[in-house]
């Protein structure tokens, strides 16, 4: 999907097969540090896109 220039038309450029590997590595460790993640967005049963919760700084700061 990364690949895909429909797909990725919003986001800055489409993503080689080691470029998203390396992508889902990174949110994989960020599920394993904070328990959370992307979530996918489903509308009739048909995925639609995907949401996520965020860190400001000075929540980092404090999780630290």
């Amino acid at each position: 999907m990364n690949a895909d220039p429909e797909v990725m038309r919003y986001f800055p450029k489409s993503l080689s097969f080691s470029e998203s590997e390396e992508s889902l590595l990174r949110l994989r460790n960020g599920i394993d540090q904070r328990g959370w993640g992307l979530w996918a967005v489903e509308v009739d049963g048909v995925f639609a896109g995907f949401t996520s919760g965020a860190l400001h700084s000075f929540q980092l700061r404090r999780l630290q």
